[in-house]
């Protein structure tokens, strides 16, 4: 799936925000956008840094899971060529 800039993990890191609940949404936006620190997060959401490191960590793979994936890794490689 491609964007119509080619950034097929662009699309993809889209779909699967999409499909992320509102809590999981929110996260993501403090860490990456906001660019706050587990530490910061922890003070906004009122959890443990423990528990946003945890949440975090169940996040990730819903987001990148098989984002390079054989097929774009070899387009990739061709174009660095």
């Amino acid at each position: 799936m491609k964007s119509s800039n080619g950034s097929a993990t662009m699309d993809i890191t889209l779909e699967r925000l999409k499909q992320l609940n509102r809590q999981e949404r929110i996260l993501i936006g403090l860490y990456f956008y906001e660019r706050l620190s587990i530490d910061e997060i922890a003070v906004v959401l009122q959890q443990s840094s423990r528990s946003v490191q945890s949440m975090l960590e169940e996040v990730f793979p819903k987001l990148f899971r098989d984002v390079v994936t054989e097929e774009n890794f070899e387009v990739v490689s061709q174009k660095a060529l």
